[in-house]
C-alpha cells in the first residue's frame, strides 16, 4: 500500500515537472514575439508619458494653527466634566479642515483661476461641468498635519508652478478669514444667549425678594421647623444641579449643533437631573419622605418662595463669569491663523513619474503576453487532442 501511495506521488510529482518544462518550452518557443512585443510596448508608452502627459507642479504653504479654544468652549468644558473628556486634543483640526474642503472656498478656486478651462473640461450642462471640474481639483489638494509640531500643510497640485503656488497661498488665506468670521459669529451668538439667561434670572431672582417680603409682612412666617428647612435645601440643590445641566445642554446644543457627542453628554445629564428631581417631589428619596401637600399651606408657600430664591440666587451667581467672559470672548479679537511658509512656485516637477509608467506598462504587457501564450498553446493542444481522440473513435465504429 505504501509502495502504492509513494508511486502515485512520484507520477504527480513527474506530471508537475512534466507541465512546467512544457511551459518553459512554450515560452522559449514565442521568445522573441514576447520579448518585441514587450519592448514595443515600453516605447509606446515612453513616448505617450514624454508627449502627451503633461508635469505637474506641487507648492506647499504650512500654517500655524490658533491654541487657544473659544471661550463659551473653555468654559463650559471646565463646569460640564463629563464633556470636557470629550475635548481632545486635535479636535479644532476637525473645523479647519471643514473650511478647506468646504464646496464654497473650492468653488472659489474654479471662478477665480477658470479651472474648467485649464482642466479641458467641455462638458456642455454647467452644473455638471463644474460637478466635473470640483472632483479634479479635490484630487489636486492636499491637506496635512505635521505629527511632531502640528501646523497645517496645503499642498496644491497644477501643470502651472505659478498657479499651483497662487492657489495654495489663497486658501491659506480664505482659512485664516473664515475662521475669524465663524469665530466672531460664535462669540456674538453664545453672547447673547448668555446675556438673556443671565437677565432674566436676574429679574426673576429681584422679583421672588419683593414676593418674599410682601408673604412675611402678610402671614407673619418667618422660619420652619429643622426637617422641612432640610427639605427644602435638599429640593433647591436638585433644581440647581438641573438648571446648570439645562443651560450647559442648551449652550453645547445652540453652539454645536444637537448632534454633537457635547451636546448628547449634556443631554443625558439634563435628562438624568430632572428626573432625580421628580422623583424627590413626589416623596421617594430615602431621607426625606414627604411631599409639598405634607406642609402647612402658608409653611408650603414660604418654602416655595426660599426655594426659588435659592435656586435663582445659584443660577445668577453660575452665568454672572459665564456672561463676564463671554462679553471678553466677543469684544476680544480672535485669534488669527499664522501663515508659517508661503508657498513659492516649484522648480522641480512632481509628476508624473515617466520611468515608473514605463516599466509597468512594459511588464504588464510581458506579463499578459506570458498567460496568454501558455493560453493559446494549450488551446492548440487541447484541440489536436481532440481530432486524435475523434480520429481513433471513428475508426472504431
Amino acid at each position: 500500500m505504501q509502495e502504492n501511495i509513494k508511486s502515485i506521488e512520484q507520477l504527480e510529482a513527474e506530471a508537475a515537472k512534466k507541465q512546467l518544462w512544457w511551459m518553459l518550452a512554450v515560452w522559449y518557443k514565442w521568445r522573441w514575439i514576447i520579448g518585441i512585443t514587450t519592448l514595443l510596448t515600453g516605447i509606446v508608452a515612453a513616448f505617450i508619458a514624454w508627449t502627451f502627459i503633461p508635469n505637474y507642479y506641487t507648492a506647499t504653504s504650512s500654517v500655524i494653527l490658533p491654541i487657544t479654544r473659544d471661550a463659551k468652549l473653555s468654559a463650559l468644558a471646565g463646569k460640564a466634566g463629563g464633556v470636557a473628556s470629550l475635548l481632545g486634543k486635535g479636535g479644532d483640526y476637525v473645523q479647519y479642515l471643514a473650511i478647506l474642503s468646504s464646496r464654497t472656498i473650492r468653488d472659489e478656486l474654479i471662478e477665480k483661476w477658470k479651472l474648467s478651462e485649464v482642466y479641458e473640461i467641455d462638458e456642455p450642462n454647467y452644473g455638471e461641468r463644474k460637478e466635473e471640474t470640483r472632483t479634479m481639483l479635490n484630487a489636486n489638494i492636499g491637506i496635512g498635519i505635521d505629527p511632531e509640531y502640528e501646523f497645517m500643510t496645503i499642498s496644491v497640485s497644477d501643470v502651472s508652478p505659478k498657479r499651483a503656488a497662487d492657489m495654495s497661498n489663497y486658501l491659506a488665506k480664505r482659512l485664516n478669514q473664515k475662521y475669524i468670521e465663524f469665530t466672531s459669529e460664535n462669540a456674538t451668538a453664545y453672547r447673547g444667549y448668555v446675556q438673556d439667561r443671565y437677565t432674566a434670572s436676574k429679574i426673576r431672582f429681584d422679583s421672588l425678594q419683593i414676593e418674599m417680603q410682601r408673604f412675611q409682612e402678610d402671614s407673619g412666617t418667618i422660619d420652619l421647623p429643622t426637617q422641612a428647612a432640610q427639605y427644602y435645601k435638599a429640593m433647591a440643590d436638585l433644581k440647581m444641579e438641573v438648571s446648570k445641566a439645562e443651560i450647559q445642554f442648551k449652550a453645547l446644543k445652540e453652539t454645536l449643533g444637537d448632534e454633537a457627542p457635547e451636546t448628547t453628554v449634556a443631554r443625558i445629564a439634563f435628562t438624568e437631573s430632572d428626573k432625580k428631581l421628580k422623583e424627590y417631589l413626589s416623596g421617594q428619596d430615602e431621607v426625606m419622605r414627604m411631599t409639598l401637600q405634607d406642609i402647612p399651606a402658608n409653611g408650603r408657600i414660604y418654602a416655595e418662595l426660599v426655594a426659588s430664591m435659592m435656586e435663582e440666587g445659584e443660577v445668577v451667581k453660575f452665568i454672572r463669569p459665564l456672561y463676564e467672559q463671554a462679553q471678553l470672548e466677543e469684544e476680544r479679537k480672535p485669534p488669527a491663523v499664522q501663515i508659517m511658509d508661503t508657498a513659492e512656485a516649484p522648480f522641480k516637477k512632481a509628476g508624473p513619474k515617466r520611468s515608473i509608467i514605463t516599466i509597468i506598462s512594459a511588464l504588464s504587457a510581458f506579463s499578459l503576453l506570458l498567460v496568454f501564450v501558455i493560453l493559446w498553446e494549450a488551446y492548440k493542444k487541447g484541440r489536436r487532442n481532440f481530432k486524435s481522440n475523434l480520429s481513433e473513435a471513428l475508426k472504431e465504429v
